[in-house]
Formats: structure tokens, C-alpha cells, sequence
């Protein structure tokens, strides 16, 4: 056996972790959306352009986006449940009625660049935040792609067939903590942090005429959806431990230079 003391504590919770994310593998639940989608098929000429048409067309996605609800509703915080629910039916970027005017968005992107958070050779004040105001939702969440092309999800409804994988997942590991450890923290945080995780892509990747969606710009380092999904939640008074829960779920702390991204 090895000698557990010559183990950082760092190190060990990188073995715990492989071993969690090994046993929660055989605790997931088994929603099977795609299993119980019926396959339509549908002639190229019959294809649907809206993207929103073609997410509600989507058994998968609409059995995603069920359970989604779902899994919101059966959240035990009733101040959390309200608020995740009115960010999954009201996607706005209800953080830019901070920013209405050329000059308070001219402020906060010079603030972005002394800070050394934006490029302007890549953004200018102009490109830094996506269309659309705050009090109109760009799109249903459940027709928003999971990511830009050339990576993940990246088709209409692929936003909540994402979000339903990630939730699945952090079920599994909650009931993992529970049936090794006994842990009963909080399910409440990190169900809602994952539901959240993405909750600016509606607003990121708005489709286009052409098919198309909008280019995702780059803040502190990473996707500015990201950022964008930070701000909405702050915005919206979610819970601290949530929202910490929420930057997490796009990068684990488990390094000195990945703690300092999150």
C-alpha cells in the first residue's frame, strides 16, 4: 500500500476525484431523452429554416428541455427554484440595463482593457456585447446551440441537450458524496450551478439568416459567455454559493493558475 502520508493534500483529492468520477458513472440516472425520441424522418426540402421550429420538433431536445424544468421545480430552496426558473424561461441579459448608453458601455470597456481583459486588436466597444436589450430574450433557451461551431452542440435545442448531460452528471456524483461519504450538503448548489452554467448562450450565440450563429468573443481569457453568464447571475441576486458553483463548472480549481481563472 502506498504511504498516504507522503500524499499532498492536492494530490489526493485529484485520487478522490478519479474514483468519485468512476462510481458516479454507475449512479446516474437514466433519462434516456434520446431512446425515447421517436426518429422522424424528414426530407431535406422539408426541413424546418427556424432554428426554433426545428428544437421544437426535436423529441431529444424537448425531452432535455422537460427535464430541465423539471429538475428546477424539484429544487428544494424556493427563493433558488423561482430564480433559476425565471432565468431558464426569461433568458435576457437583464445585466445591460447597466449599459444603455455609448458612453457607459465606452466605461466599462475601458475598464476591460486597463485591466488587461480584452484585446482591443480583437474587440472594440462596439463588438463587446452581443445584440439585444435587456428586457427582450433573444431566444427561447431550448433552441439556443450548445457552443459556436467546430465545438460542442453546436445545433438548435443543442443548449439544453448539454445542460441536460451536465446536470445528469453532478446527480450522479451528489449521490456518489452520499452513498460513500454520507455527505448531505447542499444538493440544492450544485444542481443550480449547473442549470446556470450557460445561461448567456441564448443571448452569445444568437442565430443568423444564414444559419448561422454569432461569434463568441473572448474576456479574461476565455468564452465571453462565460463572463456574461457570471454577470447576469450577480445581476440577478443569485445565491454567492451558486454563482461559485457556476464559475466552476467551466473550470475546476484544482491548480494555482486554474483557482485564479475561476
Amino acid at each position: 500500500m502506498k504511504n498516504t502520508s507522503a500524499l499532498s493534500r492536492r494530490n489526493f483529492l485529484k485520487l478522490s476525484a478519479s474514483a468519485l468520477a468512476g462510481l458516479a458513472f454507475l449512479n446516474l440516472p437514466q433519462p434516456a431523452f434520446a431512446s425515447r425520441a421517436g426518429i422522424k424522418k424528414v426530407s431535406l426540402a422539408d426541413c424546418p429554416v427556424d432554428p426554433v421550429e426545428v428544437a421544437k420538433g426535436s423529441d431529444c431536445v424537448q425531452n432535455a428541455w422537460s427535464f430541465l424544468l423539471e429538475t428546477t421545480a424539484a429544487l428544494k430552496d424556493a427563493a433558488l427554484r423561482d430564480k433559476v426558473q425565471q432565468v431558464l424561461t426569461f433568458p435576457a441579459p437583464t445585466f445591460m440595463q447597466q449599459y444603455v448608453t455609448d458612453s457607459s458601455i465606452q466605461q466599462i470597456y475601458q475598464q476591460l482593457l486597463q485591466n488587461g481583459l480584452v484585446d482591443a486588436s480583437k474587440i472594440t466597444a462596439e463588438t463587446l456585447f452581443p445584440p439585444g436589450k435587456s428586457d427582450q430574450v433573444p431566444q427561447p433557451f431550448y433552441s439556443a446551440p450548445g457552443s459556436g461551431y467546430n465545438s460542442h452542440h453546436s445545433y438548435p435545442g443543442g443548449l439544453a441537450t448539454h445542460t441536460a448531460v451536465n446536470v445528469t452528471i453532478v446527480q450522479g456524483i451528489i449521490q456518489t458524496y452520499r452513498t460513500i461519504f454520507g455527505y448531505e450538503d447542499s444538493a440544492d448548489t450544485a444542481v443550480a450551478g449547473e442549470l446556470l452554467h450557460d445561461l448567456a448562450k441564448p443571448w452569445v450565440f444568437q442565430w443568423q439568416a444564414d444559419g448561422s450563429s454569432l461569434p463568441e468573443q473572448t474576456i479574461a481569457g476565455t468564452g465571453a459567455h462565460h463572463i456574461f453568464s457570471i454577470a447576469e447571475s450577480i445581476f440577478r441576486e443569485i445565491p454567492p454559493a451558486v454563482i461559485t458553483a457556476q464559475a466552476c463548472a467551466h473550470n475546476h480549481p484544482g491548480t494555482a493558475s486554474d483557482e485564479a481563472q475561476v
